[in-house]
């Protein structure tokens, strides 16, 4: 087990933290699964440092977790190796340990999104239920972060073909209307993160609603 005074921030050590990774792990227990996509509404340093926080924490409560990057933007936030990932692992059957390497800050294994830079093909593949199962039975916990998927349709489509949910949510950025949507889009979901960033003036929310 790694000494948590060591490898996690304040915030990951918080109460509120542990309290959120205790439910999620409850939770998952409960409906019998493994594999969780944490789906932030928005991209923004805040929401990215919460998904980190968590499986930190989650990993050094002893558990075998392994994070998977859907990320077909091609944005990079988790500091992910290049080369083979999620993509190639599903569409090309490649082995998942020529896939997989292990992150220093994460302290767990990783699989980045991968060469090919088709979420909608991924999704779709006949062999995406086979794959993800194949890789569930290697480890304890697998997230799937869909921080930069480019379609909101495709991000709430993979979360709920993965089958849980978590959503993390900047209530100083993030609009009602994307919570509404993703409530109404995702079929299991077992947990609201909430953050807090710097406000914004209502003209950096319109610019940030443009981009």
């Amino acid at each position: 087990m790694f000494n948590k005074n060591n490898i996690l921030s304040p915030e990951a050590r918080s109460a509120e933290c542990i309290s959120t990774v205790n439910n999620m792990l409850n939770s998952l227990s409960a409906k019998n699964k493994k594999s969780i996509a944490i789906m932030p509404l928005s991209c923004n340093a805040k929401s990215i440092q919460a998904i980190k926080d968590i499986i930190a924490m989650t990993s050094s409560l002893d558990r075998n977790v392994l994070l998977v990057d859907v990320n077909t933007e091609g944005n990079d936030n988790f500091d992910m190796p290049s080369g083979k990932g999620f993509a190639d692992y599903v569409l090309e059957n490649v082995d998942s340990d020529d896939c997989i390497s292990y992150s220093e800050s994460l302290h767990c294994d990783v699989m980045s999104t991968g060469e090919i830079n088709n979420g909608l093909k991924v999704l779709h593949d006949v062999n995406f239920n086979s794959r993800l199962e194949s890789i569930q039975d290697k480890y304890d916990l697998v997230f799937f972060n869909v921080t930069s998927t480019a379609l909101s349709v495709v991000k709430s489509s993979l979360a709920n073909k993965i089958g849980l949910s978590m959503v993390v949510l900047d209530k100083n950025i993030d609009e009602k209307s994307d919570l509404i949507m993703a409530r109404d889009t995702l079929s299991e979901c077992i947990g609201l993160v909430v953050v807090s960033s710097e406000k914004k003036s209502f003209k950096e929310k319109l610019a940030q609603r443009k981009k």
